[in-house]
């Protein structure tokens, strides 16, 4: 199935990582998208309900000023990057 996913202008998908219920999508601008089953908040959204469609993965207020997402992986319980 396709699905949209919201980038912004000129970004592109770098990596996908799949898993048996969910996929974790990385950018070239470092951006992380999150999309399936959100059993045990394995989608990083701070939630635990399903998404269908790609969301963005957004980290703590200054946790990580300057960082961005090189690598995603994803688990069947867990997610990584």
């Amino acid at each position: 199935t396709l699905v949209h996913i919201p980038l912004e202008l000129g970004d592109q998908v770098t990596s996908v990582s799949c898993a048996s219920g969910h996929t974790l999508i990385v950018t070239k601008r470092g951006k992380l998208f999150a999309c399936g089953s959100g059993f045990y908040g394995r989608l990083g959204t701070g939630k635990t309900r399903n998404e269908p469609e790609p969301v963005p993965v957004l980290f703590e207020a200054g946790s990580t000023e300057g960082e961005f997402v090189m690598q995603a992986s994803a688990g069947d319980l867990h997610s990584a990057c």
